[in-house]
């Protein structure tokens, strides 16, 4: 039955709506349903992928067209932060479209980029041109894993499909437990409620900040100043003509 439900027409249907919710809304990517296509054939899978990414372009079109007030909303999803959206927004600015081939890498979700894009107003044709390569490259990469695993243990899978289905869904549950993590390290909350964003470094040092004492830090004790030599002459010296006599012990005065 799973096997059959997997193999279906629908079954792409639902990976192109998949894509498209999580190009908007959801955060769940679509990658849980090609992996479980593409275990029960690596074509498939393949199929899959391409509907996912169809999806994909519509949703991240849409919140392109839509942008400043769709990254107003973006902080609502769970995992998307306003450092998030800083560290994307730089990383946009800095690399260009690379950032959103480069975004499954760092964590950060193609809504994120599709909201930065149309906030700088870039063109929406190049940005449906990088959106393909973006989104497929992982989808592949998904399915071809899947796929291989279903091809190898084919066996298994048809006579324990459902204890199949619990060990994928509990290797995306702990995937997603990791993700969220990584995310807190990345971007979590320092004490005061303000929040990291790795393109900003603040210079914290032993003594305070550069040309100024740290905030908190105690006065110092003002330093003794050098005992002053006193002018003239010194006790048993005198001057005469310009000349310094000394006085010695005995009461002579020797030049």
């Amino acid at each position: 039955m799973l096997r059959a439900a997997a193999r279906s027409r629908a079954a792409l249907v639902a990976c192109a709506l998949w894509g498209f919710a999580e190009a908007t809304r959801f955060y769940v990517v679509p990658d849980v349903l090609v992996g479980w296509i593409a275990l029960h054939g690596v074509r498939r899978g393949m199929a899959a992928s391409l509907w996912a990414t169809a999806g994909a372009v519509l949703g991240g079109l849409a919140v392109h067209a839509d942008a400043r007030p769709q990254r107003e909303r973006l902080t609502e999803i769970p995992g998307i932060s306003e450092a998030m959206l800083e560290d994307a927004s730089a990383k946009l600015a800095r690399d260009g479209w690379w950032a959103l081939l480069r975004g499954p890498l760092d964590g950060i979700p193609y809504k994120v980029y599709a909201a930065e894009a149309g906030v700088r107003r870039l063109p929406p044709g190049e940005f449906v041109a990088w959106t393909v390569p973006a989104r497929l490259w992982r989808f592949l990469a998904v399915a071809l894993g899947a796929g291989l695993t279903g091809g190898a243990f084919r066996g298994s899978l048809r006579r324990r499909e459902g204890a199949w289905l619990a060990a994928y869904l509990g290797f995306w549950a702990v995937t997603y437990a990791r993700y969220f993590a990584r995310l807190d390290r990345t971007y979590g909350s320092r004490p005061g409620g303000r929040q990291r964003c790795p393109g900003r470094r603040t210079e914290e040092t032993e003594g305070g900040p550069e040309n100024g004492r740290a905030p908190n830090s105690e006065p110092t004790a003002k330093q003794p100043m050098p005992p002053r030599r006193a002018k003239g002459p010194q006790r048993g010296e005198r001057t005469e003509r310009g000349r310094t006599r000394r006085r010695e012990p005995d009461g002579d005065e020797q030049a």
